[in-house]
């Protein structure tokens, strides 16, 4: 980003180009470049497609990483947000969030 010269802003409205979502919300950026967030694997590809880079060059493991994002959203409770998971893993997640409700 920084040798492109852009700011967060400028990444967001060129990686938004390359999303399905075609928004790439700056604050996502900011939480990346913080280290407090770790891009899904849509949004990493996004990212990658604006920087003209690859997946793992922004980030180790690219597209086959797990990520795992917690988001608060107030009243004791947090946004999941989770990619590239076993599917036992993804079981016992399950598992423990039909437990709690």
């Amino acid at each position: 980003m920084a040798k492109k010269g852009w700011d967060p802003l400028e990444l967001s409205r060129r990686a938004a180009v390359h999303s399905r979502r075609k928004v790439f919300p700056v604050g996502d950026i900011l939480r990346y470049l913080a280290g407090r967030a770790l891009p899904m694997p849509g949004d990493l590809l996004a990212l990658a497609q604006a920087l003209g880079t690859a997946p793992d060059r922004l980030l180790e493991g690219g597209m086959d990483r797990a990520v795992l994002e917690l988001r608060n959203i107030g009243s004791g409770k947090v946004e999941l947000r989770l990619a590239r998971v076993a599917v036992e893993t993804a079981r016992a997640i399950a598992g423990l969030l039909t437990a709690e409700t």
